[in-house]
């Protein structure tokens, strides 16, 4: 069986600078810091795993609990209320792209997210997308994105897929990839990559790259 997993933000919405945006406004609700220049100089660019990191490095361990919560709770906020102002946009193709899928019968179809659950499902919802039988992983399961894709194999009950595809759009998604052994396929052009594609409108190309 194959196995066809997605990201998310940049990847099947357009949500990465508004959720970027709120998260941001979320951590500094709830104390005083500095953010790095670019999330990849985070350790796991998830909503977890930047949580802990940016916890730590400012030495508010003794509240971690206390603080997360408190993010968690104000970024789910901050993202509802900018949806219910500007509905999120899927990236052009991409629900006709996840049906055709979900039609065939030798592949199965997930989501791996390093968003939180709560936040991702807002997103997936609010751009129309239709999860039916499709498996959600996120940061509520792991810190780290490679363990949050392997978890999204737990969850559909895979454990010797035939092949795994990923698309996403950021370098540490590629990076998951090349840690899992895992068949990248870039969306947009943040990254460098030998497959990519622009939209899903690319759909041929796409289901191409996914069964090479």
């Amino acid at each position: 069986m194959n196995y066809v997993i997605f990201d998310i933000d940049g990847t099947l919405t357009q949500s990465t600078d508004f959720d970027a945006a709120c998260f941001k406004r979320a951590v500094l609700e709830h104390s005083e810091v500095r953010f790095k220049a670019h999330w990849g100089e985070y350790e796991h660019v998830t909503d977890s795993g930047l949580v802990k990191e940016i916890i730590h490095s400012h030495g508010l361990n003794e509240h971690e609990r206390h603080l997360t919560d408190g993010i968690k709770r104000s970024f789910l906020r901050n993202v509802r209320s900018y949806i219910s102002r500007n509905p999120v946009k899927e990236v052009p193709g991409a629900g006709r792209f996840i049906k055709t899928l979900n039609e065939r019968t030798d592949v199965r179809v997930g989501i791996a997210t390093g968003g939180w659950s709560e936040t991702a499902l807002l997103k997936l919802e609010s751009a129309g997308a239709e999860l039916d039988g499709i498996s959600l992983s996120s940061a509520n399961d792991a810190i780290s994105r490679v363990d949050i894709m392997k978890q999204a194999l737990v969850e559909a009950g895979e454990k010797n897929p035939t092949k795994v595809s990923y698309f996403g759009d950021a370098s540490w998604d590629k990076r998951a990839c090349e840690k899992l052994g895992w068949n990248f396929i870039a969306v947009g052009n943040e990254v460098e990559h030998h497959q990519r594609i622009e939209s899903f409108d690319q759909a041929t190309e796409a289901l191409r790259f996914c069964f090479l």
